[in-house]
């Protein structure tokens, strides 16, 4: 795929995630001890399919996603040899992600629909090695709930700034193309647009994405 990477959220299961790598997902994200998320796994149970993954000799990326984990927790995962990149979508500070990316790659969830987005996101550029750009609260967007938005103008913005982005945010087949087409995003993030019902993945939608983004990205 043309210099795009693409990361799949929320999984659960191990077949899943494996289903996912086979389409060429190269990060696999998940959710992991976020009350009243429906796409959240136990710690352990994660650690479980990350070591079965790892196991297989994948070169895909494990992503743990969490929101206002204990710095302890956090310490445990950013340990691990079967994490390979933190999600943060919490009101972690610029320091503490300095902290974890000492050991591992960090991406900040930075919410696009507070006015002081672009500098939330500028106070990252040394500490996180990526921004994610989304819409809601942590607690929204950890149990999938928050929404879409216009992310052009703050994409843009932040692009020509030197950040280091991933496109995340009401992502489907339906609309991939004009994201792909308009904006050339290193890295796209997508979670319900792949799912039947709130946080089960469809493999359907999971192909169906897949392809639309080959086609596009040839």
């Amino acid at each position: 795929m043309s210099n795009i990477s693409v990361k799949f959220c929320g999984m659960k299961t191990v077949e899943d995630a494996r289903y996912a790598i086979s389409l060429g997902v190269f990060y696999i994200g998940f959710i992991v001890n976020v009350p009243g998320s429906k796409g959240s796994v136990a710690k352990k149970d994660f650690f479980d399919i990350a070591r079965k993954l790892k196991k297989d000799g994948t070169e895909a990326k494990i992503v743990a996603v969490t929101a206002d984990m204990p710095k302890e927790a956090l310490q445990e995962l950013s340990a691990s040899e079967f994490v390979d990149v933190l999600q943060l979508h919490g009101k972690e500070s610029p320091e503490i992600c300095a902290e974890l990316a000492k050991k591992k790659e960090v991406w900040k969830a930075i919410n696009v629909s507070d006015g002081g987005a672009r500098k939330r996101a500028l106070s990252f550029r040394e500490s996180a090695s990526r921004i994610l750009l989304d819409t809601g609260n942590a607690e929204q967007k950890a149990s999938g709930t928050s929404g879409a938005f216009d992310a052009f103008a703050i994409f843009a913005a932040l692009n020509a700034q030197g950040i280091p982005l991933v496109l995340s945010g009401g992502l489907d087949a339906q609309n991939i193309a004009t994201y792909l087409e308009r904006l050339h995003p290193e890295i796209i993030d997508v979670s319900r647009g792949i799912e039947s019902s709130p946080g089960e993945k469809s493999r359907e939608k999971m192909r169906e994405f897949m392809e639309k983004v080959y086609r596009v990205s040839g």
